[in-house]
């Protein structure tokens, strides 16, 4: 069965390289109007704005209406977002700006931006998918949060925000909320004399800890990149990380970070002296040990905003602005490099628009669609609007309805492991406090589309070999309910267990948080390996 899936694949993958990788066509790229499908037209809108993909599988974008000042959404109404509604979400004073969206574990948006007006940092809720209306919480007052915020689910399930509190030389600043609409937070300082209008970006990792890039200023004379680790949910507590320095009192610009397919931070970021997009790719979950790689040098500013994600076929996929000739602002262009391998020391370019005018590509979002395929959106300067772009093909060199739609489903077959981290470090034999304590405890991210056929596992290693221990049980939970329960047994003490784990339940649980817990039940002894829930083919 395996075999006969692979020729599947094999043939799949030959028509992707008939239909989809043929190298773009500079010249006609050169003489079209801007791509993408129109998101808002009236007005000036969408000079900041965000995009995330809905529990539906279509994007949905909040952006900042400048003509009336207001906080709006548009939601895509297919994978290509050819068609979008739109709603207005605030319009009481001057809000909406430097905004960010996220799905929150209810599979709703929320959404963080600025009230300008009243120098607020407030959070909107959806009321339904579309997000045609919003429950609007104010966090805090009195300040100044410049450029972007940003916005991802924290380990206790609810938002967890970052934000650059003053105008120039800033403090940053993270917000733990404890609930969906953030009526209830922890804030916490984490860095003095960062670049506000170009803060930074946060992630949550691999081992399900928020983890955060920023331009951070040094005593007046250089900037450098900087990587903060969370050790714990209000962050702060951290582990530091200088990646990159800029020997020059200027920043970095707009950098961007995602999760590579080994489970790492990888960070696109610009070199302003060197006027290079660079690369940082991280080989632990806290960057304390990383590789940086030059991905473009043509052009005068190639890089100056970039943002990042991993394709279907595990590489990082980045689309990016650039100047051909410095400080002429005339020539514009958007670019898009497909990395060769996930540290991204080689990659294919291609330029997506040229020559087309003043600042056009500015401000691009990447997501990995329902589809696998790249979907970006970017502000037309010269048109003053909102576009958004659907990638044809892996290396995003057209746009459009995918080339391979109608063997989408051969080439996503899976035919190698599939791992989820659990539980990194041996918890050694230890008496226990008390009968049932709870000794463990953590989240994991189900992805929205999940492997079938085949086997999960709970094993000690993410190749599926080896069995894992709990002393006594471990506890898989959703929204606090407990959907599975698995208790180790042995003749004196649990003995290690390859544990299976119903493929109906898994599918189930596809695009959710589950809470995973290790409970004691004997008041003797606890213990536990290492664990991943696995996928075996």
């Amino acid at each position: 069965m395996r075999s006969f899936r692979a020729g599947y694949r094999l043939l799949a993958l030959l028509l992707l390289l008939t239909l989809g990788f043929a190298p773009a066509d500079q010249a006609t790229l050169a003489q079209t109007p801007p791509i993408g499908s129109l998101v808002d037209a009236n007005g000036d809108v969408g000079e900041t704005s965000d995009l995330v993909i809905g529990q539906d599988g279509l994007g949905l974008i909040a952006y900042y209406d400048t003509t009336n000042q207001d906080l709006k959404v548009a939601h895509c109404k297919n994978l290509q977002c050819s068609q979008s509604s739109r709603a207005i979400i605030d319009s009481q004073y001057n809000v909406g700006k430097y905004g960010s969206i996220v799905i929150g574990n209810d599979g709703l948006g929320v959404i963080a931006y600025m009230d300008l007006t009243n120098r607020t940092l407030k959070i909107a809720h959806c009321q339904n998918v579309e997000c045609s209306s919003a429950t609007i919480s104010t966090i805090t007052s009195t300040l100044w949060v410049t450029f972007k915020t940003d916005i991802v689910i924290g380990a206790n399930g609810f938002p967890a925000i970052l934000y650059a509190e003053d105008d120039a030389i800033a403090t940053l600043k993270y917000v733990q909320c404890h609930n969906i609409t953030c009526s209830v937070s922890t804030i916490t300082t984490l860095d003095e004399e960062v670049y506000g209008s170009f803060a930074g970006k946060m992630i949550v990792g691999g081992d399900n800890k928020v983890i955060i890039a920023y331009n951070k200023l040094i005593h007046h004379l250089s900037v450098e990149l900087k990587f903060k680790y969370c050790n714990n949910e209000a962050c702060s507590d951290v582990t530091t990380t200088q990646i990159y320095i800029n020997p020059a009192d200027i920043f970095s610009y707009i950098l961007d970070i995602t999760i590579n397919s080994n489970n790492y931070p990888i960070i696109s970021f610009y070199d302003i002296v060197q006027d290079h997009l660079l690369v940082a790719q991280c080989n632990t979950f806290n960057c304390s040990d990383y590789t940086i790689n030059l991905v473009d040098s043509i052009g005068a500013e190639s890089g100056t905003m970039s943002s990042i994600m991993i394709g279907f076929d595990g590489l990082p996929l980045i689309v990016y602005h650039i100047r051909p000739i410095a400080g002429v602002h005339d020539n514009d262009d958007l670019r898009i490099a497909h990395c060769e391998n996930i540290a991204c020391s080689s990659a294919t370019i291609t330029t997506i628009t040229a020559h087309l005018g003043t600042f056009l590509g500015y401000h691009p979002t990447i997501k990995k669609g329902a589809d696998n395929l790249g979907l970006f959106i970017y502000f037309d300067l010269i048109n003053t609007n909102l576009r958004v772009v659907h990638c044809a093909n892996i290396l995003c060199t057209k746009e459009g309805q995918a080339d391979f739609a109608q063997y989408l489903a051969l080439v996503q077959a899976p035919i190698t492991t599939f791992s989820l981290l659990i539980n990194q470090q041996t918890i050694p034999v230890q008496p226990v406090a008390q009968q049932g304590q709870v000794f463990y405890q953590t989240t994991i991210n189900v992805p929205s589309i999940v492997p079938t056929g085949g086997s999960f596992v709970l094993s000690a290693d993410p190749d599926g070999q080896t069995p894992s221990l709990v002393d006594d049980a471990v506890v898989f939970k959703l929204n606090n309910q407990e959907v599975f329960r698995f208790e180790y047994t042995g003749s004196i003490a649990p003995s290690p267990t390859l544990v299976t784990i119903p493929n109906s339940l898994v599918a189930q649980w596809a695009g959710q948080t589950l809470t995973v817990e290790f409970h004691d039940r004997f008041a003797g002894q606890i213990q536990a390996s290492t664990m991943y829930l696995v996928w075996l083919p």
